[in-house]
């Protein structure tokens, strides 16, 4: 949810860059002696009503909690909500990506949402699911992170769900 707003990846990027200063004043600097929780001043981030509003979600659609099952106990997914349960923003991946000779490449999930298209030709519905990952890669003597999106099409049997093991990408 949080996901197709933006949200998690700007809140994200503001928690890693205050962990950044904060971990430059821990190796520089000595504690004081002072009794505080948060010494460095890392950005913690609470949301109220939050967890009430996820337990009326899970309430209101049980498909959510029957696609996680799935995925747990047979190592199968839908299409929805099954991928978006499997691709959360933040999950590690591994994928094999074209080019690199079936090397694995080990990413994270920065977003992940669905999309849909109407073809007005032929007046159908065109499902789709975009994942961005973020991986890490070495351009001579530095470390560049790198993002791409990748598309899963809707199932062609949708009433079935897939092996996890036929995914591009799969859960560390």
């Amino acid at each position: 949810l949080l996901s197709n707003c933006g949200v998690f990846q700007k809140v994200s990027e503001l928690i890693l860059k205050q962990a950044g200063k904060a971990s430059e004043l821990v190796t520089t600097t000595k504690r004081t002696k002072k009794s505080t929780t948060n010494p460095y001043r890392i950005p913690q981030i609470k949301v109220d009503g939050l967890q009430s509003f996820l337990h009326e979600l899970e309430t209101l659609v049980p498909t959510l909690q029957q696609s996680r099952d799935e995925i747990n106990q047979h190592q199968t997914v839908s299409f929805y909500p099954g991928l978006g349960e499997l691709f959360t923003p933040g999950a590690k991946l591994i994928c094999h990506p074209e080019g690199m000779e079936g090397t694995p490449l080990g990413c994270s999930c920065v977003q992940s949402w669905y999309t849909e298209e109407l073809n007005t030709a032929t007046a159908k519905i065109k499902r789709r699911f975009v994942l961005v990952i973020e991986f890490i890669i070495s351009v001579g003597e530095e470390l560049v992170f790198v993002a791409a999106s990748d598309v899963y099409p809707e199932f062609h049997d949708t009433t079935r769900n897939i092996p996890i093991k036929d995914l591009t990408h799969r859960r560390l």
